[in-house]
């Protein structure tokens, strides 16, 4: 038996299986959330332990919620929720086949739902306006920096509906946004001839109703949105003043065309530092596909083993990340990166060190080995310098001055894609919505992104609804183990650990490939 256990733990190449370690479960988070917590809890003169901290802990700073008085002593009812997407047809199915009386009918559920959505782009805009008064008490000014960006419904040119976000820079929250659609559900219902006194007369009622407020491509919704949001930031009490963006350029053109604040202040762009390091791995691997099958000086191709692979490309993208957001002028900057390519292409014969830090912190091996006057005993691993310089093109054109000016500070939109992500959780790109429920999905979003499930509360309060105790406690259990589930992901060894299972995983591909 001993035998066969031990068999059954090896591979059939006759190695040892490493046992994979199980991603955490609810419960692991949970008690994760209660450690969390209890450590919020602890007296300040207990010393506690240093942990990192995720944007959620940061933003989720409110005390937990609190049962109302008249509901603490109240055991409340047991229900199933049928369908995450039920909607007049789904409750009058889920009546009839549970023989319960019929639903309320379509015009007392139309009344509800605009009496909910009300409510919860009323909580929505008081959560964006706490951020911005938030944000300008970090500023310590009214002239703010936000991060902006445009997410689609669907993929391509062919979007219908469009939301774009704006998120405050230091806060991380959200401080505006804006809901484009190309689509009307009164419209495309009118059956009657599109000319004539009628249909006039019919388009002067319905003008005050349509939800259409985009007429073009959907590549132009994010134009169009950011700067009605732009335009907006004056009644809102504030002007932004630098944008952070990635590489399209063609918002924040349309952006300052509009002078949104006159000639007083023209806004500033920002790169994000994560789309600018994408740059690096999009143009080596562009230049790898163009060359693919050129030889080189030395008779190889740019590709293969021991010249340019996509891990390669990977850590080159990495480190010139890093660079960026380490340093703190374009000198600095333009330095380290040079520094990059150059211990990569130093040889045996002609070390080119020179740019890479000195000292006993160095990352630089060979700078180390001097230290150790072990210089001659090292050998380098970077690159044949002809591949060097085969892609020495790219990094000139990634350490120009006017990119790099931007990228001082290593801004990031990194807020705006988790915001994304929560939208599209609401509203599922999968099935086609029109803009009311756009706009609730939208508010519901935002107020959970700024205010965490507790802001779901306020929400019932004022259609007046009476949180109970259930739903109080699983808010609060909810924004718990999101700031624990958060703070794990903070953790170095969790990154480390998910940037080891990405290189693995393009090295198996590269593997396949040749």
């Amino acid at each position: 038996m001993e035998k066969q256990d031990d068999q059954e733990g090896k591979s059939r190449s006759g190695k040892r299986q490493k046992k994979r370690k199980a991603p955490p479960s609810r419960h692991s988070l949970a008690s994760l959330a209660k450690k969390w917590k209890k450590e919020k809890e602890t007296p300040e003169d207990v010393e506690q332990p240093p942990r990192p901290s995720s944007a959620s802990d940061r933003k989720l700073q409110d005390l937990d919620a609190e049962v109302a008085e008249e509901r603490k002593h109240w055991n409340g009812l047991r229900i199933i929720d049928p369908d995450k997407d039920l909607d007049h047809e789904g409750m009058q199915k889920f009546c009839a086949l549970m023989d319960l009386p019929p639903a309320i009918s379509y015009p007392t559920y139309k009344r509800t739902v605009d009496k909910i959505g009300c409510s919860v782009i009323e909580c929505s805009n008081q959560a964006m306006n706490a951020a911005i008064q938030e944000e300008i008490d970090l500023f310590n000014s009214t002239d703010i920096a936000i991060s902006g960006d445009g997410t689609w419904q669907k993929r391509g040119f062919a979007s219908k509906n469009d939301v774009v976000t704006a998120v405050g820079k230091n806060s991380g929250k959200c401080v505006d946004v804006e809901v484009m659609t190309t689509v009307c559900y009164g419209c495309t219902s009118y059956r009657g001839p599109k000319y004539g006194l009628e249909f006039e007369e019919w388009k002067e009622q319905h003008s005050a109703e349509c939800s259409i407020n985009h007429e073009g491509s959907a590549g132009m919704m994010e134009v169009t949105g950011m700067k009605i949001i732009f335009s907006r930031s004056l009644q809102r009490g504030v002007r932004y003043s630098k944008y952070i963006g990635d590489g399209d350029a063609k918002t924040f053109s349309a952006v300052v065309d509009s002078k949104p604040y006159g000639d007083d202040l023209i806004p500033q762009k920002v790169e994000c530092t994560g789309h600018v390091q994408k740059r690096m791995g999009s143009q080596l691997r562009e230049l790898k596909k163009k060359l693919r099958g050129t030889k080189l000086k030395d008779g190889k191709t740019i590709g293969g083993k021991g010249r340019l692979t996509d891990k390669r490309i990977d850590s080159f993208s990495t480190y010139y990340g890093n660079a960026i957001r380490s340093s703190s002028d374009v000198k600095t900057m333009k330095k380290k990166i040079w520094a990059i390519f150059y211990h990569y292409r130093s040889t045996d014969a002609a070390p080119q060190h020179s740019h890479c830090p000195t000292g006993p912190d160095s990352w630089c091996k060979y700078n180390l080995a001097v230290l150790e006057n072990k210089q001659k005993q090292f050998k380098n691993q970077g690159l044949s310098p002809i591949v060097m310089d085969a892609i020495k093109p790219v990094f000139e054109k990634l350490t120009k001055d006017d990119l790099l000016e931007r990228c001082v500070g290593g801004h990031t939109q990194n807020p705006n894609e988790s915001l994304n992500s929560v939208i599209w959780k609401n509203v599922p790109k999968t099935i086609f919505c029109g803009k009311q429920v756009l706009d609730i999905g939208v508010a519901d979003a935002v107020l959970t992104f700024n205010s965490g499930y507790k802001g779901r509360l306020k929400v019932m309060k004022m259609f007046g609804v009476t949180p109970g105790k259930f739903c109080v406690q699983y808010c609060n259990a909810a924004d718990w183990k999101r700031i624990a589930k958060a703070n794990t992901k903070a953790l170095s060894s969790t990154k480390e650990a998910r940037g080891a299972r990405r290189q693995s995983q393009k090295q198996r591909n590269e593997e396949q490939q040749e």
